[in-house]
């Protein structure tokens, strides 16, 4: 195999990495959310819960699209710098 092609390789492993890491995240935010509606049992709560679910789907979406597109936001130099 070429350096070129092993190079998009691990580029597109390290994405992966970094949409699991976010999807981890992602799902921590919305956990809490609803632990806090569920410990402050008011209306108030729901909409808060409802926004950081909202809140944090779009930026899953954003960057599974990046990923889709060949794009990514966590660029670096194929040397590590």
């Amino acid at each position: 195999m070429s350096d070129a092609h092993t190079s998009m390789q691990a580029a597109g492993g390290r994405r992966i990495v970094a949409l699991m890491i976010l999807f981890t995240i992602a799902i921590g935010f919305d956990v809490v959310a609803i632990a806090g509606l569920a410990a402050v049992r008011g209306w108030w709560m729901l909409a808060l819960a409802f926004g950081v679910h909202l809140f944090a789907s779009a930026i899953v979406l954003v960057e599974v699209a990046d990923v889709i597109a060949g794009r990514t936001r966590w660029h670096r130099h194929p040397n590590g710098r």
